[in-house]
């Protein structure tokens, strides 16, 4: 993790002089200033130390197959919050506890300030479920 708070100084430091990074042939950094990438960084950062929670380590010395499988998806999400809403989704149809699913999305706001809530998560995750059931190839239209 050194190496990513030296990366971060760096970013900041470039930040100051107003210069565009150059990362070879990425697509997405010629359009962001150093201060993003340091930001972008700092993110990774926070979610590589939020693999260190109680939580999540519980979850990893866990017998439990499904806990385990939750710490590999949540490490895989890189505080990205499309892939949180998948983690989080997968947890409501695996029956998890309200309280369980709240603690995450607690973690995960301390990463990254998705301001996810247990209610914005349902809404969306009901959302999406709707949209699908309104597919023609259902047979479940008007919905």
């Amino acid at each position: 993790m050194d190496v990513v708070r030296r990366a971060v100084k760096f970013a900041e430091l470039q930040a100051s002089g107003k210069k565009k990074p150059s990362m070879g042939g990425s697509k997405e950094p010629e359009n962001m200033s150093y201060q993003e990438v340091a930001d972008q960084i700092n993110v990774i950062l926070n979610h590589l130390q939020s693999l260190e929670d109680p939580m999540i380590q519980q979850w990893m010395t866990s017998d439990e197959e499904t806990l385990r499988g939750y710490t590999i998806q949540y490490d895989l999400t890189a505080a990205n919050k499309d892939k949180l809403l998948l983690l989080v989704e997968s947890m409501f149809h695996n029956e998890e506890t309200p309280e369980m699913i709240v603690e995450l999305l607690q973690l995960a706001d301390g990463v990254n300030k998705h301001q996810l809530t247990l209610q914005s998560v349902l809404e969306t995750t009901v959302s999406g479920l709707l949209e699908t059931l309104s597919v023609p190839e259902y047979g479940c239209e008007g919905l």
